[in-house]
């Protein structure tokens, strides 16, 4: 049996939880009303290269990683991250035109475009990622959508539901396309896009809000389907990054969130810290947290000290007993 170092010969811990436009985005729930983050515990600390490390020197190949939404914003920043730490990366998106660039820039090694709510485009990509690079290491599923705002009863239903059909059946079809050659193999790791939105009710969001909600839902229960395996799946909420989608947020959500017309500069996290994160998930060092919804300002080595414990900051979803 082959793998990555450091992946588990069988599931871990399971438990989980939490956006981005097709580009790749923020977590815009991570920022509300007088706090920038209401389940951060520590920052993480990362340096001015967003721990990629020296740039000056050539990394050894450590795997392949395939980024959704990888054409810009915060999968852009995550590709060349994974670029800098040796991965061969393949990035996804609607744009080729910006595909193309993310791979004449070097932050990635191939361009396959296509919509990632379309699984047979999925598919195709993901066996051109595998003929072209090889076996697929890691997934990150980054890309996302917001684009209906406002009360339910107000929002264009046609944008709502495309909402909910990039940020749920996206992931489902990623998930879908990657997942038989990981388990076959023994190993892999997937990184789903969370969001603060889908922990709590978000007034103006009730698309992204809810299809957030279904994401941690849907990675914890594909992480217990996963047990025994050797495949690690974690969603991860990368805080409120500066992007497009952070940057652009729908009027009628806005109308509700005043407060994010203009951030406070501490409600930012910065992409680095994503980055930062994401490195050490490639590296296999929160596999213990298998199925878990991580931010990225959580304090990851107390939740780590903590795995063995199978009630700790785990999201419940109770059964209505009537």
């Amino acid at each position: 049996m082959t793998g990555l170092p450091g992946a588990p010969a069988g599931g871990a811990a399971h438990h989980a939880g939490g956006a981005g436009d097709a580009g790749g985005a923020g977590d815009p729930g991570a920022a509300g009303a007088g706090a920038v983050d209401a389940g951060a515990v520590d920052a993480v600390a990362v340096d001015d290269a967003g721990a990629v490390g020296d740039a000056g020197a050539v990394p050894v190949r450590v795997g392949v990683a395939l980024v959704t939404g990888g054409s810009r914003g915060l999968g852009r920043e995550a590709a060349r991250a994974l670029t800098g730490a040796g991965w061969a990366v393949a990035v996804t998106g609607r744009d080729g035109a910006a595909l193309d660039a993310v791979v004449a820039a070097g932050d990635a090694a191939l361009a396959l475009p296509g919509d990632a709510t379309d699984e047979a485009a999925t598919a195709h990509a993901v066996r051109r990622a595998e003929d072209e690079l090889g076996p697929v290491d890691l997934l990150l599923v980054n890309a996302g959508a917001f684009a209906a705002g406002g009360r339910l009863w107000e929002a264009d239903l046609e944008l709502w539901w495309r909402d909910v059909e990039v940020n749920l059946r996206g992931p489902a079809v990623a998930l879908h396309a990657v997942l038989p050659s990981m388990v076959a193999r023994g190993s892999g790791r997937v990184v789903v896009m969370g969001s603060g939105f889908g922990t709590a009710a978000t007034p103006g969001a009730s698309a992204y809000a809810s299809s957030k909600a279904a994401v941690m839902r849907l990675v914890d229960t594909v992480a217990e389907e996963l047990a025994g395996t050797g495949v690690v799946a974690l969603a991860v909420s990368p805080g409120m990054v500066p992007t497009d989608m952070t940057h652009g947020f729908p009027e009628g959500f806005l109308a509700l969130r005043p407060d994010l017309r203009d951030p406070a500069p501490q409600a930012w996290t910065p992409s680095t810290a994503f980055t930062a994160l994401l490195l050490r998930i490639a590296a296999g060092e929160l596999d213990a947290l298998h199925g878990r919804f991580v931010r990225v300002r959580d304090d990851v080595d107390a939740l780590l000290a903590r795995a063995q414990d199978p009630a700790a900051g785990t999201l419940c979803l109770h059964p209505w007993t009537g």
